[in-house]
Protein backbone atom coordinates (compact mmCIF):
# COMPACT_ATOMS: atom_id res chain seq x y z
CA UNK A 1 0.00 0.00 0.00
CA UNK A 2 2.74 2.76 0.86
CA UNK A 3 4.35 2.12 -2.65
CA UNK A 4 1.30 3.43 -4.38
CA UNK A 5 1.08 6.56 -2.08
CA UNK A 6 2.56 9.55 -2.72
CA UNK A 7 5.08 11.28 0.12
CA UNK A 8 5.89 14.55 1.29
CA UNK A 9 9.16 16.42 2.73
CA UNK A 10 8.20 18.24 6.03
CA UNK A 11 10.02 21.51 6.27
CA UNK A 12 11.64 20.77 9.74
CA UNK A 13 12.47 23.68 12.00
CA UNK A 14 14.98 22.01 14.05
CA UNK A 15 15.59 25.23 16.45
CA UNK A 16 11.91 24.50 17.66
CA UNK A 17 11.43 20.48 17.62
CA UNK A 18 13.52 17.63 17.77
CA UNK A 19 13.30 15.78 14.85
CA UNK A 20 12.60 12.04 14.85
CA UNK A 21 14.31 9.31 12.76
CA UNK A 22 14.52 9.28 8.94
CA UNK A 23 11.27 7.97 7.80
CA UNK A 24 10.80 5.41 4.67
CA UNK A 25 13.01 6.01 1.21
CA UNK A 26 13.37 9.07 -0.47
CA UNK A 27 10.67 10.01 -3.05
CA UNK A 28 9.48 12.55 -4.88
CA UNK A 29 7.74 16.02 -3.45
CA UNK A 30 4.50 17.20 -3.04
CA UNK A 31 3.94 20.77 -4.09
CA UNK A 32 7.63 21.41 -4.53
CA UNK A 33 7.51 25.46 -5.45
CA UNK A 34 8.04 28.44 -3.97
CA UNK A 35 4.21 29.30 -3.48
CA UNK A 36 2.15 28.96 -0.52
CA UNK A 37 -1.21 29.40 0.15
CA UNK A 38 -2.63 32.41 1.61
CA UNK A 39 -3.04 32.27 5.34
CA UNK A 40 -6.43 32.11 6.62
CA UNK A 41 -5.68 33.49 9.71
CA UNK A 42 -3.06 36.72 10.16
CA UNK A 43 -0.86 37.37 13.03
CA UNK A 44 -3.11 39.10 15.22
CA UNK A 45 -6.05 36.14 14.71
CA UNK A 46 -3.25 33.48 15.76
CA UNK A 47 -2.08 35.50 18.63
CA UNK A 48 -5.62 36.06 19.68
CA UNK A 49 -6.82 32.09 18.99
CA UNK A 50 -3.42 31.24 21.69
CA UNK A 51 -5.06 34.23 24.17
CA UNK A 52 -8.38 32.31 23.43
CA UNK A 53 -6.47 28.89 23.95
CA UNK A 54 -4.51 29.52 27.15
CA UNK A 55 -7.60 31.26 28.96
CA UNK A 56 -10.00 28.26 28.26
CA UNK A 57 -6.97 25.65 29.55
CA UNK A 58 -6.33 27.53 32.91
CA UNK A 59 -9.73 28.06 33.27
CA UNK A 60 -10.92 24.24 32.78
CA UNK A 61 -7.45 23.18 34.94
CA UNK A 62 -8.57 25.21 37.85
CA UNK A 63 -11.92 24.85 38.14
CA UNK A 64 -11.43 20.81 38.02
CA UNK A 65 -8.89 21.35 40.49
CA UNK A 66 -11.74 22.99 42.89
CA UNK A 67 -13.90 19.90 42.68
CA UNK A 68 -10.83 17.61 42.73
CA UNK A 69 -9.82 15.98 46.82
CA UNK A 70 -6.11 14.89 47.39
CA UNK A 71 -7.61 11.75 48.94
CA UNK A 72 -9.13 10.75 45.14
CA UNK A 73 -6.21 11.52 43.46
CA UNK A 74 -3.89 9.80 45.69
CA UNK A 75 -6.59 6.47 45.20
CA UNK A 76 -6.02 6.88 41.99
CA UNK A 77 -2.58 7.06 41.83
CA UNK A 78 -2.27 4.14 43.67
CA UNK A 79 -4.80 1.70 41.78
CA UNK A 80 -3.84 3.48 38.26
CA UNK A 81 -6.03 0.92 35.91
CA UNK A 82 -8.18 3.30 34.51
CA UNK A 83 -4.87 5.71 33.66
CA UNK A 84 -2.98 2.21 32.64
CA UNK A 85 -5.93 1.85 30.01
CA UNK A 86 -6.44 5.09 28.35
CA UNK A 87 -2.66 5.05 27.88
CA UNK A 88 -3.05 1.98 26.16
CA UNK A 89 -6.47 3.03 23.63
CA UNK A 90 -4.78 6.25 23.05
CA UNK A 91 -1.33 5.86 21.51
CA UNK A 92 -1.52 2.24 20.52
CA UNK A 93 -5.28 1.64 19.74
CA UNK A 94 -6.35 4.73 18.80
CA UNK A 95 -2.99 5.65 16.21
CA UNK A 96 -4.10 2.36 14.67
CA UNK A 97 -7.54 2.77 14.27
CA UNK A 98 -7.00 6.13 12.29
CA UNK A 99 -4.12 4.41 10.52
CA UNK A 100 -7.25 1.48 9.34
CA UNK A 101 -9.65 4.39 8.52
CA UNK A 102 -6.94 6.33 5.91
CA UNK A 103 -6.67 2.66 4.02
CA UNK A 104 -9.92 1.60 4.28
CA UNK A 105 -11.27 5.16 2.70
CA UNK A 106 -8.06 5.73 0.73
CA UNK A 107 -7.21 8.97 2.02
CA UNK A 108 -5.10 11.98 -0.44
CA UNK A 109 -1.58 12.01 1.00
CA UNK A 110 -2.01 15.62 2.79
CA UNK A 111 -4.80 14.83 4.81
CA UNK A 112 -3.41 11.34 5.88
CA UNK A 113 -0.25 12.65 7.00
CA UNK A 114 -2.90 15.12 9.40
CA UNK A 115 -4.83 12.33 10.81
CA UNK A 116 -2.17 9.83 11.44
CA UNK A 117 -0.81 12.99 13.92
CA UNK A 118 -4.46 13.97 15.16
CA UNK A 119 -4.82 10.36 16.10
CA UNK A 120 -1.49 10.02 17.69
CA UNK A 121 -1.76 12.75 20.28
CA UNK A 122 -2.39 12.29 23.81
CA UNK A 123 -5.58 13.65 25.52
CA UNK A 124 -6.72 17.12 25.66
CA UNK A 125 -8.24 19.49 28.59
CA UNK A 126 -11.39 19.53 27.03
CA UNK A 127 -11.74 15.60 28.58
CA UNK A 128 -11.42 17.64 32.10
CA UNK A 129 -14.64 19.23 31.39
CA UNK A 130 -16.27 16.74 29.66
CA UNK A 131 -16.23 14.32 32.41
CA UNK A 132 -16.87 16.76 34.91
CA UNK A 133 -20.44 17.12 32.70
CA UNK A 134 -21.37 13.99 32.85
CA UNK A 135 -20.62 13.31 36.84
CA UNK A 136 -17.13 11.30 36.21
CA UNK A 137 -14.35 10.76 38.04
CA UNK A 138 -12.61 14.27 37.66
CA UNK A 139 -9.40 13.71 39.92
CA UNK A 140 -9.22 10.45 37.53
CA UNK A 141 -9.44 12.22 34.75
CA UNK A 142 -7.14 15.55 35.93
CA UNK A 143 -4.48 12.31 36.09
CA UNK A 144 -4.96 11.21 32.76
CA UNK A 145 -4.28 14.11 30.84
CA UNK A 146 -1.54 14.56 33.30
CA UNK A 147 -0.18 11.24 32.47
CA UNK A 148 -0.92 10.90 28.63
CA UNK A 149 1.00 14.60 28.14
CA UNK A 150 4.11 13.18 30.44
CA UNK A 151 3.76 9.58 28.51
CA UNK A 152 3.71 11.64 24.69
CA UNK A 153 7.17 12.97 25.12
CA UNK A 154 8.10 9.25 23.83
CA UNK A 155 4.81 7.66 22.94
CA UNK A 156 4.22 10.57 20.12
CA UNK A 157 7.22 10.10 18.37
CA UNK A 158 7.05 6.40 18.66
CA UNK A 159 3.64 6.23 16.72
CA UNK A 160 4.89 8.69 14.10
CA UNK A 161 7.79 6.53 13.29
CA UNK A 162 5.62 4.16 13.27
CA UNK A 163 2.57 5.08 11.23
CA UNK A 164 3.89 8.14 9.56
CA UNK A 165 6.40 6.09 7.42
CA UNK A 166 3.76 5.75 4.70
CA UNK A 167 3.48 9.15 3.61
CA UNK A 168 6.45 11.30 4.90
CA UNK A 169 9.76 11.51 2.59
CA UNK A 170 12.85 10.19 3.86
CA UNK A 171 15.15 13.43 3.54
CA UNK A 172 12.81 14.71 6.08
CA UNK A 173 10.76 13.80 9.60
CA UNK A 174 7.99 14.92 11.54
CA UNK A 175 8.89 17.30 14.26
CA UNK A 176 7.59 16.59 17.72
CA UNK A 177 7.35 20.14 19.52
CA UNK A 178 8.65 18.96 23.33
CA UNK A 179 9.08 23.37 24.08
CA UNK A 180 4.84 23.34 23.67
CA UNK A 181 4.41 19.54 24.99
CA UNK A 182 6.19 21.46 28.28
CA UNK A 183 3.97 24.24 28.38
CA UNK A 184 1.05 22.14 28.04
CA UNK A 185 1.90 20.25 31.29
CA UNK A 186 2.68 23.44 33.10
CA UNK A 187 -0.72 24.79 32.08
CA UNK A 188 -2.46 21.47 32.90
CA UNK A 189 -0.75 20.81 36.26
CA UNK A 190 -0.18 24.50 37.92
CA UNK A 191 -4.09 25.64 37.38
CA UNK A 192 -5.11 22.50 38.92
CA UNK A 193 -2.80 22.17 41.55
CA UNK A 194 -3.84 25.88 42.78
CA UNK A 195 -7.28 24.56 42.60
CA UNK A 196 -6.79 21.25 44.63
CA UNK A 197 -4.77 23.92 47.36
CA UNK A 198 -7.99 25.95 47.36
CA UNK A 199 -10.47 22.80 47.90
CA UNK A 200 -8.63 21.62 50.54
CA UNK A 201 -7.86 24.98 52.58
CA UNK A 202 -11.35 26.79 51.98
CA UNK A 203 -13.83 24.64 50.37
CA UNK A 204 -16.82 27.10 50.38
CA UNK A 205 -15.01 29.67 48.09
CA UNK A 206 -13.78 26.46 46.25
CA UNK A 207 -17.48 25.95 44.74
CA UNK A 208 -17.30 29.36 43.47
CA UNK A 209 -14.59 29.54 41.84
CA UNK A 210 -15.51 26.26 40.39
CA UNK A 211 -18.70 27.49 38.96
CA UNK A 212 -17.00 30.82 37.66
CA UNK A 213 -14.39 28.85 35.44
CA UNK A 214 -17.59 26.38 34.50
CA UNK A 215 -18.89 29.24 32.89
CA UNK A 216 -15.71 31.14 31.73
CA UNK A 217 -14.50 27.58 29.92
CA UNK A 218 -17.30 26.55 28.25
CA UNK A 219 -17.86 30.02 26.30
CA UNK A 220 -14.22 30.44 25.34
CA UNK A 221 -15.04 26.73 24.31
CA UNK A 222 -18.37 27.94 22.04
CA UNK A 223 -16.47 30.90 20.88
CA UNK A 224 -13.29 28.91 19.68
CA UNK A 225 -15.65 26.43 17.82
CA UNK A 226 -17.10 29.34 15.80
CA UNK A 227 -13.65 30.81 15.08
CA UNK A 228 -12.34 28.11 13.89
CA UNK A 229 -15.45 27.63 11.96
CA UNK A 230 -14.89 30.67 10.38
CA UNK A 231 -11.28 31.57 9.73
CA UNK A 232 -10.68 27.95 8.19
CA UNK A 233 -11.89 27.48 4.51
CA UNK A 234 -10.09 24.80 3.88
CA UNK A 235 -11.94 22.61 5.30
CA UNK A 236 -15.20 23.53 3.26
CA UNK A 237 -13.32 22.89 -0.02
CA UNK A 238 -11.68 19.27 1.77
CA UNK A 239 -12.69 16.04 0.34
CA UNK A 240 -15.71 13.62 2.17
CA UNK A 241 -12.93 11.10 2.92
CA UNK A 242 -11.77 13.98 5.68
CA UNK A 243 -15.17 14.71 6.93
CA UNK A 244 -15.93 10.90 7.22
CA UNK A 245 -12.71 10.50 9.05
CA UNK A 246 -13.16 13.68 11.42
CA UNK A 247 -16.46 12.49 12.51
CA UNK A 248 -16.09 8.97 13.07
CA UNK A 249 -12.81 8.59 14.87
CA UNK A 250 -13.82 10.71 17.78
CA UNK A 251 -17.31 8.11 17.92
CA UNK A 252 -14.55 5.20 17.78
CA UNK A 253 -12.01 6.21 20.44
CA UNK A 254 -15.01 7.51 23.03
CA UNK A 255 -16.48 3.77 22.54
CA UNK A 256 -13.26 1.59 22.50
CA UNK A 257 -12.32 3.64 25.69
CA UNK A 258 -15.43 2.54 27.42
CA UNK A 259 -14.92 -0.88 26.15
CA UNK A 260 -11.75 -1.51 27.85
CA UNK A 261 -12.81 -0.01 30.78
CA UNK A 262 -15.70 -2.11 31.47
CA UNK A 263 -13.94 -5.36 30.52
CA UNK A 264 -11.26 -4.15 33.57
CA UNK A 265 -14.75 -3.70 35.45
CA UNK A 266 -14.15 -0.40 36.24
CA UNK A 267 -16.97 1.72 38.08
CA UNK A 268 -18.87 3.71 36.01
CA UNK A 269 -17.62 6.80 36.40
CA UNK A 270 -14.52 5.82 36.09
CA UNK A 271 -15.34 4.57 32.87
CA UNK A 272 -16.93 7.33 31.71
CA UNK A 273 -13.61 9.29 32.14
CA UNK A 274 -11.79 7.25 30.81
CA UNK A 275 -14.10 6.78 27.53
CA UNK A 276 -13.62 10.73 27.21
CA UNK A 277 -9.99 10.81 27.76
CA UNK A 278 -9.30 8.75 24.85
CA UNK A 279 -12.01 10.49 22.17
CA UNK A 280 -11.01 13.78 23.48
CA UNK A 281 -7.08 14.41 21.19
CA UNK A 282 -5.33 17.59 22.11
CA UNK A 283 -6.15 19.31 18.51
CA UNK A 284 -3.66 22.65 19.76
CA UNK A 285 -0.72 19.84 19.92
CA UNK A 286 -1.28 18.66 16.55
CA UNK A 287 -2.11 22.14 14.71
CA UNK A 288 2.10 22.75 17.05
CA UNK A 289 3.09 19.43 14.97
CA UNK A 290 1.73 20.16 11.96
CA UNK A 291 2.50 24.24 11.79
CA UNK A 292 7.04 23.09 13.57
CA UNK A 293 7.00 20.12 10.76
CA UNK A 294 5.73 21.62 7.57
CA UNK A 295 6.22 25.39 8.13
CA UNK A 296 6.20 27.63 4.65
CA UNK A 297 4.92 24.20 3.12
CA UNK A 298 2.82 24.82 -0.01
CA UNK A 299 -0.07 22.86 1.60
CA UNK A 300 0.02 23.11 5.12
CA UNK A 301 -3.46 24.18 5.70
CA UNK A 302 -4.70 21.10 3.93
CA UNK A 303 -2.58 18.95 6.31
CA UNK A 304 -4.35 20.59 8.90
CA UNK A 305 -7.79 20.00 8.07
CA UNK A 306 -8.27 16.96 9.37
CA UNK A 307 -7.36 17.84 13.34
CA UNK A 308 -9.64 21.03 12.67
CA UNK A 309 -12.54 19.02 11.60
CA UNK A 310 -11.53 16.40 14.26
CA UNK A 311 -11.89 19.21 17.15
CA UNK A 312 -15.28 20.96 15.87
CA UNK A 313 -17.02 16.90 15.46
CA UNK A 314 -14.99 16.27 18.44
CA UNK A 315 -16.91 18.87 20.68
CA UNK A 316 -19.96 18.42 18.99
CA UNK A 317 -20.17 14.50 19.48
CA UNK A 318 -19.49 15.69 23.38
CA UNK A 319 -21.88 18.51 23.36
CA UNK A 320 -24.96 16.19 22.05
CA UNK A 321 -23.54 12.97 24.41
CA UNK A 322 -23.70 15.23 27.12
CA UNK A 323 -26.99 16.66 26.97
CA UNK A 324 -28.64 13.37 26.15
CA UNK A 325 -26.94 11.88 29.11
CA UNK A 326 -28.44 14.63 31.63
CA UNK A 327 -31.77 14.36 29.91
CA UNK A 328 -31.60 10.83 30.84
CA UNK A 329 -30.63 11.64 34.32
CA UNK A 330 -33.53 14.08 34.59
CA UNK A 331 -36.04 12.00 33.02
CA UNK A 332 -35.26 9.19 35.62
CA UNK A 333 -35.19 11.57 38.35
CA UNK A 334 -38.65 12.76 37.74
CA UNK A 335 -40.28 9.27 37.61
CA UNK A 336 -39.07 8.43 41.15
CA UNK A 337 -40.03 9.71 44.30
CA UNK A 338 -36.18 9.60 45.57
CA UNK A 339 -35.30 13.45 46.66
CA UNK A 340 -31.48 13.05 45.78
CA UNK A 341 -29.85 14.85 43.51
CA UNK A 342 -28.69 12.96 40.02
CA UNK A 343 -24.92 13.26 41.15
CA UNK A 344 -25.53 11.67 44.95
CA UNK A 345 -27.41 9.14 43.06
CA UNK A 346 -25.04 8.31 40.53
CA UNK A 347 -22.46 8.10 43.13
CA UNK A 348 -24.67 5.62 44.81
CA UNK A 349 -25.26 3.16 41.81
CA UNK A 350 -21.28 3.48 40.97
CA UNK A 351 -20.07 2.34 44.60
CA UNK A 352 -22.58 -1.04 43.74
CA UNK A 353 -20.65 -1.85 41.20
CA UNK A 354 -17.36 -1.71 43.20
CA UNK A 355 -17.24 -4.73 45.78
CA UNK A 356 -16.62 -3.97 49.23
CA UNK A 357 -13.20 -5.95 50.67
CA UNK A 358 -13.93 -5.64 54.09
CA UNK A 359 -17.98 -6.15 54.08
CA UNK A 360 -18.52 -3.19 55.98
CA UNK A 361 -21.92 -1.69 56.86
CA UNK A 362 -22.87 1.18 59.07
CA UNK A 363 -26.25 0.62 59.35
CA UNK A 364 -27.39 -0.03 62.72
CA UNK A 365 -29.43 -3.48 62.94
CA UNK A 366 -28.18 -4.02 59.41
CA UNK A 367 -27.34 -7.58 57.38
CA UNK A 368 -23.74 -7.74 56.47
CA UNK A 369 -23.28 -9.65 53.08
CA UNK A 370 -20.64 -12.24 54.06
CA UNK A 371 -20.69 -15.51 51.74
CA UNK A 372 -19.66 -17.73 54.48
CA UNK A 373 -22.67 -16.74 56.60
CA UNK A 374 -26.31 -17.83 55.83
CA UNK A 375 -28.38 -14.98 53.97
CA UNK A 376 -31.62 -15.45 55.91
CA UNK A 377 -30.11 -14.30 59.19
CA UNK A 378 -31.79 -11.59 61.37
CA UNK A 379 -28.80 -9.51 62.84
CA UNK A 380 -29.79 -8.06 65.85
CA UNK A 381 -28.41 -5.04 67.85
CA UNK A 382 -25.65 -5.54 70.37
CA UNK A 383 -27.95 -4.37 72.88
CA UNK A 384 -30.55 -7.41 71.74
CA UNK A 385 -28.07 -9.53 71.99
CA UNK A 386 -26.69 -8.69 75.51
CA UNK A 387 -30.14 -9.58 76.72
CA UNK A 388 -30.94 -12.38 74.62
CA UNK A 389 -27.81 -13.80 76.00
Amino acid sequence: MAANISRIQPSVNISTGIVLSTLGPTAALVGNDSTTDSPNNSAFQANVEKIMIMVIIISIMLGMGCVTEVSQLRENLRRPWGILIALLTQFFITPLVGFVLIVATKMETLYAIGTIIMASCPGGVFSNNFSYLTFGDVSLSVCLTTCSSVFAIAGLPMTLALYGRAWVDGNGAISVPFKDIGLSLIMIIVPAAVGILIRWKLPRPANVIEKICQVIGSLGLVAWIIMKSVLSSEIFIAPYQTYVIAAVLPVVSFSIGFLFSTLFRLPADKRRSVAIETGCQNVGLALAVIAISFEGHAYLNKIQTVPILYGLFMVSFAVISIATYRLFLWKQKSTCDDSRDDEDALIDDDRKLVPNPDNINNTYGSVVNDPKSPADLDVLPVESKERSD
